[in-house]
């Protein structure tokens, strides 16, 4: 009996410490920094982000972010200011595709976006397939660039 009390506060200590644990705490201006600016590619080194890189441009732009996030700027707000001067392309990953809500805005009303999406999945397999493809068989990628430089 003493043994099945002891593993049941056992257990109950682990889960309360999970809990603590796993409690969102509120991101300080140094962390929001670096999140950010892990995010978003540098335009000298352009294959490392503004955060792992040296050049001054990367650094200028650590400052300018240090200095939104202090004036109290959202990140959103912060990755916009950078998306009106890049473009998308200043962001090391992709933003998500928003053509099928683009579409919703523009279809009849009685289209609904699950409709859409439907619409959307075929050519999302083909593009699936195709990259699990060119993954298991690189050489179709690389065949006519083979041909052009040989």
């Amino acid at each position: 009996m003493n043994s099945r009390i002891l593993i049941a506060i056992a257990l109950l200590a682990l889960a309360g410490a999970l809990a603590f644990a796993a409690r969102p705490h509120e991101a300080t201006a140094d962390e929001r920094t670096d999140e950010i600016t892990t995010e978003l590619r540098c335009p000298v080194c352009q294959g490392l982000s503004v955060k792992d890189s040296t050049s001054e441009t990367a650094r200028q732009m650590r400052d300018l972010v240090a200095q939104r996030v202090r004036e109290g700027k959202t990140d959103a707000q912060i990755q916009a200011e950078f998306r009106a001067a890049y473009g998308d392309w200043i962001f090391l990953s992709p933003p998500v595709a928003m053509a099928p809500f683009y579409l919703k805005g523009v279809a009849p009303a009685w289209v609904n976006i699950n409709d859409i999406f439907r619409g959307v999945l075929p050519y999302m397999m083909i593009v699936i397939v195709s990259m699990i493809m060119l993954y298991t068989f690189p050489q179709i990628g690389l065949w006519l660039p083979n041909l052009i430089y040989k």
